[in-house]
């Protein structure tokens, strides 16, 4: 199956794929005028990153990893805090 990296190159290999998912990589082809590689590596992709799309930080800014409590700070979160303050 060919597949085809950002620079260009191809790399063949054999891999096993069910019938149903073969079948609709045919039809999309044949719909596309792609190849069955093109549209089996196109589904790849889409299900590799599916629920990550890419990360624009406002302004540049990246935010801090969330921690492993898991806890949301809120504004009021925040307020409480420096109303704490002396």
């Amino acid at each position: 199956m060919p597949f085809q990296f950002k620079q260009g190159r191809v790399m063949t290999d054999t891999i096993t794929i069910d019938e149903d998912i073969l079948e609709v990589a045919r039809e999309q082809a044949e719909e596309t005028g792609q190849t069955v590689g093109e549209v089996i590596s196109k589904m790849a992709r889409s299900g590799f990153f599916a629920g990550h799309p890419p990360v624009r930080y406002p302004e540049g800014f990246q935010p801090f990893p969330r921690r492993s409590d898991d806890r949301i700070i809120t504004l009021e979160f925040v307020n409480r805090l420096r109303d704490e303050l002396p």
